[in-house]
């Protein structure tokens, strides 16, 4: 019984804390678009649902209000994407994440779980904020439902 106490103890001191909620502000642009106004690269649009009329596109950005000593340089990445954004971390810094078409994030055909991490000098993981657009459209922030779209 102990050997698996102490694993469990060891497994929850690997993850990267959450950072405080009322050390950043998460705030939306969405906007309808049309998606021949939208340039796209890799994908297959020839769904009809996908070509008729204006759609709604989102675009998150996430302001840190606050930064702690330890906290020097920001990471941003996405469960497509290890690595978008890689910078000195500045106070009320403000990182624009784009969701692109809510269908396309719903359908899993874009990126729809992003992690900013928050890094020390030394490359030690500090803090994390997790975004996640889940496929029924539930917006979660740090786990905390923070809307529907």
């Amino acid at each position: 019984m102990m050997p698996l106490l102490v694993f469990l103890i060891f497994l929850t001191q690997l993850e990267v804390p959450f950072k405080a909620n009322e050390e950043f502000t998460v705030t939306h642009d969405y906007q309808y678009k049309s998606y021949k106004d939208v340039e796209h690269k890799d994908l297959d649009y020839s769904s009809t649902r996908r070509t008729a009329g204006n759609l709604l596109y989102l675009t998150t950005r996430v302001k840190l209000n606050k930064l702690s000593s330890e906290e020097v340089r920001v990471h941003v990445g996405s469960n497509l994407q290890n690595l978008m954004v890689n910078k000195k971390a500045e106070q009320d810094m403000v990182l624009k994440i784009d969701f692109g078409f809510i269908v396309d994030v719903k359908d899993r055909l874009t990126a729809h779980e992003y992690t900013i991490l928050l890094i020390s000098p030394e490359k030690k993981e500090v803090s994390r904020i997790h975004i996640l657009l889940d496929k029924d459209g539930t917006f979660l922030v740090n786990g905390q439902k923070r809307g529907k779209f």
